[in-house]
């Protein structure tokens, strides 16, 4: 049986979004996530914590790389902390 999680606005969430809810995902301690066009830390955070909240919380485990939260660029990895 596959569960499918409900993304917000009601719709089904796909398949990469069940994957970050994931008790496999949940447990591990970080993940790196590579910058494309079009990223901000906040849609980054909505992809891996369902929340565009948490933000901070990526942005604060990458500090020493970042000079600023508004300035991150394609190509960038920065760690994604459980």
């Amino acid at each position: 049986m596959k569960a499918t999680l409900i993304a917000d606005g009601g719709a089904a969430a796909s398949d990469e979004e069940n994957f970050f809810r994931s008790p496999a995902f949940l447990e591990a301690e970080e993940a790196t996530h590579t910058v494309e066009a079009g990223d901000t830390l906040s849609l980054i955070a909505r992809k891996y914590y369902g929340t565009q909240l948490k933000w901070e919380k990526i942005y604060q485990a990458n500090k020493s790389t970042m000079k600023h939260p508004d300035y991150i660029y394609v190509g960038q990895k920065i760690i994604i902390p459980s």
